[in-house]
């Protein structure tokens, strides 16, 4: 018995080697070496992580299951059987393990985590939050749980708290292209332009296959900011990489539109259009803005009725067609859509109240 125990040791040592280089097959080739009878349940253990490890998530679960009466006090045992479920896509399984392991052991980070990302796969943001922030509390600088939490909190609606845990992870690892985008997403959800525009550049230097995405939302995000010179300069370096799409086109349109171009812009918007498939609303926004500003009321008119059909844009929508039809001495139909405006826009900013205080006089 002696002489066997030392050797479970160095077979164990040997495992933990394994794992710390990724060599899971090792493992298990090791372990199928020895015959089944002489096979413990730590060994065992080990031999299903190596199996999750390698993608060989239903044999783990057969493997498991042989030694169920044994697992039935060890939170590892659950939190296998969990992780197994989950790469299997079963999540209410997983996390039905995997709070059993949560119920045996509350502090162990990676049960506390799975938990979060489970509920989190599920779209039971609120309760899977809370096993993250235990999850960070164990184990403060792991990049894996501040990513995870952040796309919670971003689920959330809770931008600047999501910002917050982002800035640490990439404090821990700037070159994580996860953490990266990321951020990027956040910074425009907070309509931080100019700090999105930085963090775009950065994300270029990584050499990530995005390019023409990147380009463009460093264009997009310059024209938000108002820095419409430098976002003409980008979309020409979109043009000489070959993009020429329908994006690209829609938002030439907008720029155009900034300098008062209205026929070139109307151009442009026209070209985004028959590029795209489906009805796209901002598209066809820009085109009737565009009309809007030629005086061909009756052609905006038709782009704007159409884009209330759809749903889109409420109250914005609303306020232009209750300036045409104001113009046009429609007063049964200005009051209803100020009445739109009203409803679904805040009449204390200021460029929306002096637009509606305008129609209003007429």
């Amino acid at each position: 018995d002696g002489a066997r125990g030392e050797g479970a040791q160095k077979v164990n040592y040997e495992f933990e080697k394994w794992f710390e280089n990724n060599e899971y097959q090792k493992i298990i080739d090791k372990i199928l070496e020895i015959e089944e009878k002489d096979r413990d349940y730590e060994m065992i253990s080990q031999y299903t992580r190596a199996l999750n490890n390698i993608g060989e998530y239903g044999k783990a679960i057969e493997e498991m299951l042989k030694m169920k009466e044994e697992g039935k006090e060890d939170n590892y045992w659950y939190y296998r059987m969990g992780y197994s479920y989950s790469a299997l896509g079963e999540y209410e399984k997983a996390i039905e393990y995997l709070k059993k392991s949560y119920t045996l052991n509350p502090n162990y980070v990676w049960t506390l985590f799975e938990l979060g990302w489970n509920l989190n796969s599920l779209e039971r943001y609120e309760e899977g939050i809370k096993y993250l922030f235990k999850a960070l509390e164990q184990n403060p600088n792991d990049i894996e749980i501040l990513k995870e939490l952040s796309e919670s909190l971003i689920h959330l609606q809770r931008s600047e708290e999501a910002l917050k845990y982002l800035e640490k992870a990439y404090s821990i690892d700037s070159d994580d292209v996860e953490v990266n985008y990321q951020i990027i997403y956040v910074l425009r959800d907070l309509n931080r332009f100019d700090e999105r525009v930085e963090q775009l550049k950065k994300l270029l230097k990584l050499e990530v296959k995005d390019q023409l995405w990147i380009y463009g939302e460093i264009a997009w995000s310059l024209g938000r900011a108002g820095k419409f010179k430098e976002e003409k300069e980008y979309l020409n370096k979109l043009k000489d990489l070959g993009r020429d799409d329908a994006w690209y086109w829609a938002e030439k349109g907008w720029l155009a539109g900034v300098e008062k171009d209205y026929k070139k812009a109307l151009e442009y918007f026209e070209k985004s259009k028959e590029l795209t498939n489906n009805f796209d609303e901002w598209v066809e926004f820009g085109i009737g803005i565009t009309n809007k500003f030629l005086g061909e009321y009756s052609k905006a008119v038709e782009c704007f009725e159409k884009i209330k059909e759809y749903g889109k844009y409420p109250g914005s929508i609303d306020l232009e067609l209750a300036e045409i039809y104001s113009e046009w001495g429609e007063k049964e139909k200005t009051l209803y859509h100020l009445d739109e405006v009203k409803k679904y826009l805040n009449l204390e900013d200021e460029a929306v109240k002096k637009r509606y205080q305008k129609v209003e006089e007429n």
